[in-house]
């Protein structure tokens, strides 16, 4: 019974057909537990229908969903249900890679950024002795911001088990993208390295090296003809030779003389890039490498300057001369006349006007001043031995040892200035 609209696998509801593939159809579905949008790739099981496609959609659930990697889409969940396998993915709206690459070459820095996205992922996937065997650009999908996934583990290899689910000489995978020893039945990290490096000639070009009007055809041609290099030469012309090599080692028909990881494919391309900015390129070579054209070296000698440039100059000058001046007569407007002298303030003590008041305090002045210091009457915040040890310093007025002696009444003074003041003056 062939799947439509609106059937429910799970708790997931198709709703839309995305494409077909060796591995069956590909559902836009709706989660509808948590309502989200998902990707649902369901596999009809008939009574005529291969034997293979259970065991082998049964591997790619298990090998995607050992994979956690962000440049490989994960797996969500499993099922089997009316005789109807399916696998359940998130849901990239951006579509696959092929998209992009049917309307022409990309640019040579957006092609090293999804190189080296697609070489981390075949990296993480053979550390963990996992080979896709089917690497193309229907199989990487585009997220946001220049986001890919590689998806479709549903032809994978696992190394180190007996268990082969492919039929003897037959081959699987895309011929277009297939390594040659992958077309004689062995197939290893380096056959996806292989595929990865058909992709990156395919960024760089917009066309596969090798096509043919049939499957055999092309496999003959990935075994026996030589990489052609015309597709480049024609869309770059001057196409840094380090970028050319890199292209040529990633097909070479050994895999012995291929690079043996990813990270080393993409690392080779972005110093090959490197070298074309740095090296003897001209400014087409430069705009070919980058993707943007360097500005012209400046001329040494002296260039002359429009008048509009200077005329300009010259009105930004009396711009700031006016706002100077405009400052100025503000600030000298806002400022306040300057203030009279105070009058010289009169004496505190008129003590000739006020003798009777004032006589007592100027008289207790002059005792205390002529007292010697060892006499005068400590501060009570100081401790009693500091109060007798300053007793016992040499006096400055009479330069001997003072000794305690009792103060003088007030009352004295007083008397003695009295009589002072009273006796008569000779005459």
């Amino acid at each position: 019974m062939p799947i439509q609209a609106g059937h429910v696998l799970g708790s997931y509801r198709l709703v839309e057909l995305i494409g077909r593939g060796g591995m069956g159809e590909v559902w836009q579905a709706q989660d509808l537990r948590l309502g989200r949008a998902a990707g649902v790739k369901v596999l009809p099981v008939g009574p005529t229908g291969d034997a293979d496609l259970v065991p082998r959609f049964q591997r790619e659930a298990a090998s995607a969903a050992a994979l956690q990697h962000p440049n490989i889409l994960a797996v969500w969940d499993y099922g089997e249900q009316d005789g109807i396998l399916y696998l359940v993915m998130p849901f990239v709206p951006g579509g696959p890679l092929t998209d992009q690459l049917t309307r022409g070459p990309l640019p040579p820095g957006t092609a090293l950024r999804y190189l080296r996205q697609m070489a981390d992922a075949l990296d993480y996937a053979h550390e963990h002795g996992i080979v896709h065997r089917d690497v193309k650009p229907d199989n990487v999908l585009m997220g946001d911001r220049g986001h890919l996934y590689l998806a479709d583990f549903g032809i994978a290899l696992v190394q180190g088990e007996a268990l082969r689910l492919t039929r003897t000489g037959i081959a699987v995978g895309t011929p277009e993208y297939m390594a040659p020893e992958q077309a004689q039945g062995r197939a290893d990290n380096r056959s996806d390295l292989y595929a990865l490096g058909i992709i990156l000639y395919q960024m760089l070009t917009g066309t596969v090296p090798f096509s043919g009007n049939s499957y055999t055809e092309v496999l003959i041609k990935h075994q026996k003809d030589p990489l052609p290099m015309l597709p480049l030469r024609s869309v770059m012309p001057s196409l840094p030779v380090a970028v050319v090599e890199v292209v040529k080692k990633s097909l070479a028909k050994n895999p012995n003389e291929r690079y043996q990881s990813g990270h080393e494919m993409a690392d080779a391309m972005a110093d090959a890039m490197a070298e074309a900015l740095v090296g003897e390129a001209t400014g087409v070579g430069t705009r070919v490498a980058t993707g943007f054209t360097p500005r012209p070296p400046a001329r040494t000698g002296a260039t002359p300057r429009s008048p509009l440039m200077l005329g300009g100059l010259a009105g930004l000058i009396v711009l700031l001369i006016g706002a100077a001046l405009i400052f100025a007569l503000t600030q000298a407007h806002g400022r306040a006349p300057p203030r009279a002298p105070a009058p010289p303030a009169a004496p505190r003590w008129p003590w000739r006007a006020r003798r009777h008041r004032s006589l007592p305090r100027l008289l207790l002045q002059r005792i205390r001043q002529r007292q010697p210091r060892c006499l005068r009457r400590p501060h009570p915040s100081r401790p009693l031995l500091q109060r007798r040890h300053r007793q016992q310093r040499p006096c400055r007025l009479r330069l001997r040892r003072c000794r305690p002696r009792p103060r003088p009444r007030l009352s004295t003074w007083l008397g003695r200035w009295q009589a002072r003041s009273q006796a008569p003056r000779s005459a």
